[in-house]
């Protein structure tokens, strides 16, 4: 059967007599033929556009309400309100997970946990934004506060993934206490697409890390850091006066 239709449309393409000659041309006509459309059918077209943008988004709400954040929250220690999330977290291994209001997860998230410490934790604050793809990884704590964004691509860790020493590796031994370095991103600050923020690092607030850095150390508030290993390029004047905690 596929044969056969793809023998039929290989004629049609080669034209191969006159009867395939004239299909080929209906089909061109076809092609690039345009549906008029008269000035008062304009509101009813575009009233379907913003329907057919509409609905499948209402669709992903709702099963997002009734079953992704349901699903999610059951792994987490806390949730704040108004919880906004597309696809549901892929969690690795035990860790305590602490949301607040406003937390926008976009696309898909990936948690790793270590087993270094009992209770390892990842806090994100009061309207966190963590884009498509991101990925943390925890041995005991990374804290992102208050309205810091995490482009789509990044990846967290506050350890090494394997111990430093071979042996300790070969024997698939867990992370060395003295090499798991908490990690904390602060207020407002803007981790660009592709980046990664290393063991032991502090974003400041409203710093700004560029696209595919390599956060080894840490990046001063108010100052915009890239590269690899990322290195302060500019710093930014705090605003006069300086902006207090943002409420609501």
């Amino acid at each position: 059967m596929a044969s056969g239709l793809s023998g039929f449309l290989l004629k049609i393409r080669k034209a191969e007599t006159p009867f395939y000659a004239r299909l080929k041309k209906l089909i061109l006509a076809l092609a690039i033929t345009e549906v008029p459309m008269p000035g008062f059918t304009r509101p009813l077209w575009s009233l379907l556009y913003h329907l057919r943008m509409m609905v499948p988004e209402v669709w992903r709400r709702l099963l997002s309400v009734a079953y992704r954040i349901p699903l999610f929250k059951s792994q987490c220690a806390q949730v704040g309100r108004r919880l906004y999330l597309e696809q549901i977290p892929h969690i690795s291994g035990k860790v305590k997970l602490i949301l607040g209001d406003d937390v926008n997860i976009s696309g898909h998230f990936s948690v790793r946990a270590g087993r270094t410490f009992e209770d390892p934790e990842i806090i994100l604050g009061n309207k966190v934004f963590v884009g498509h793809q991101v990925t943390m990884q925890v041995a005991k704590r990374i804290e992102i506060e208050e309205g810091a964004a995490l482009a789509a691509g990044c990846y967290v860790t506050d350890n090494d993934g394997h111990p430093l020493d071979i042996a300790a590796r070969l024997r698939k031994e867990p992370v060395a206490p003295e090499e798991v370095m908490p990690v904390r991103i602060g207020r407002h600050a803007w981790i660009g697409r592709g980046s990664s923020i290393m063991k032991g690092v502090t974003i400041g607030e409203f710093a700004i890390v560029g696209v595919n850095s390599v956060v080894i150390s840490d990046v001063p508030a108010y100052s915009i850091a890239m590269g690899n290993p990322a290195r302060v390029v500019k710093k930014m004047p705090p605003p006069d006066p300086p902006p207090g905690p943002v409420l609501g």
